[in-house]
Protein backbone atom coordinates (compact mmCIF):
# COMPACT_ATOMS: atom_id res chain seq x y z
CA UNK A 1 0.00 0.00 0.00
CA UNK A 2 1.53 3.42 -0.93
CA UNK A 3 -0.67 6.37 1.10
CA UNK A 4 -0.20 9.66 2.36
CA UNK A 5 0.28 9.63 6.27
CA UNK A 6 -3.33 12.04 6.48
CA UNK A 7 -5.62 9.77 4.07
CA UNK A 8 -7.11 7.25 6.83
CA UNK A 9 -8.56 9.33 9.58
CA UNK A 10 -10.98 8.58 12.71
CA UNK A 11 -12.50 11.21 15.05
CA UNK A 12 -9.78 12.28 18.20
CA UNK A 13 -7.22 9.95 16.63
CA UNK A 14 -4.23 11.16 14.42
CA UNK A 15 -4.17 9.68 11.36
CA UNK A 16 -0.85 7.69 11.42
CA UNK A 17 -2.88 5.69 14.44
CA UNK A 18 -5.79 5.37 12.27
CA UNK A 19 -4.05 3.92 8.79
CA UNK A 20 -2.31 1.26 11.17
CA UNK A 21 -6.00 0.32 12.09
CA UNK A 22 -7.09 0.03 8.39
CA UNK A 23 -4.14 -1.69 7.49
CA UNK A 24 -5.18 -4.75 11.01
CA UNK A 25 -8.70 -4.21 9.91
CA UNK A 26 -9.12 -4.24 6.36
CA UNK A 27 -5.75 -5.34 4.85
CA UNK A 28 -3.77 -7.62 6.94
CA UNK A 29 -4.00 -10.67 5.14
CA UNK A 30 -3.14 -9.13 1.81
CA UNK A 31 -0.69 -6.44 3.01
CA UNK A 32 2.58 -6.39 4.11
CA UNK A 33 4.32 -3.43 3.53
CA UNK A 34 3.42 0.02 3.47
CA UNK A 35 4.90 3.22 1.69
CA UNK A 36 4.05 5.89 3.69
CA UNK A 37 4.50 9.62 1.66
CA UNK A 38 6.29 12.23 3.92
CA UNK A 39 4.74 12.96 6.78
CA UNK A 40 7.20 15.24 7.95
CA UNK A 41 6.77 18.70 8.85
CA UNK A 42 6.65 20.81 5.35
CA UNK A 43 5.77 24.24 4.12
CA UNK A 44 4.70 23.21 0.47
CA UNK A 45 4.63 21.08 -2.53
CA UNK A 46 1.91 18.29 -0.81
CA UNK A 47 4.31 17.07 1.64
CA UNK A 48 7.84 17.12 -0.60
CA UNK A 49 8.77 20.59 0.92
CA UNK A 50 10.41 18.97 4.36
CA UNK A 51 11.40 21.97 7.05
CA UNK A 52 12.22 19.13 9.59
CA UNK A 53 13.45 15.80 8.70
CA UNK A 54 13.93 14.78 12.85
CA UNK A 55 9.98 15.04 13.47
CA UNK A 56 6.59 13.76 12.35
CA UNK A 57 3.87 16.42 11.84
CA UNK A 58 1.91 16.31 14.89
CA UNK A 59 -1.14 16.95 12.65
CA UNK A 60 -0.48 12.87 11.87
CA UNK A 61 0.94 11.59 14.71
CA UNK A 62 4.16 10.39 16.53
CA UNK A 63 6.75 8.61 15.74
CA UNK A 64 5.65 6.25 18.53
CA UNK A 65 2.99 5.62 15.69
CA UNK A 66 5.21 5.38 12.68
CA UNK A 67 7.33 2.57 15.02
CA UNK A 68 3.68 0.75 15.64
CA UNK A 69 2.94 0.50 11.78
CA UNK A 70 6.37 -0.77 11.16
CA UNK A 71 6.51 -3.49 13.91
CA UNK A 72 3.74 -5.22 11.77
CA UNK A 73 4.30 -4.26 8.09
CA UNK A 74 7.44 -3.35 6.86
CA UNK A 75 7.66 0.08 6.44
CA UNK A 76 9.03 2.28 3.41
CA UNK A 77 8.93 6.06 3.36
CA UNK A 78 10.35 8.80 1.58
CA UNK A 79 13.51 10.71 2.34
CA UNK A 80 13.28 13.56 0.75
CA UNK A 81 16.83 15.01 -0.23
CA UNK A 82 16.59 16.84 -3.70
CA UNK A 83 13.91 19.30 -1.79
CA UNK A 84 13.77 21.28 0.91
CA UNK A 85 12.03 23.89 2.71
CA UNK A 86 12.96 27.53 2.73
CA UNK A 87 11.99 27.48 6.27
CA UNK A 88 14.18 24.52 7.03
Amino acid sequence: LITYGDQFREPGRPPLRSLLTFLDTYLGDAVNGVHILPFFPYSSDDGFSVIDYLVVDPALGTWDDVKAIGSGYKLMFDAVVNHVSRES
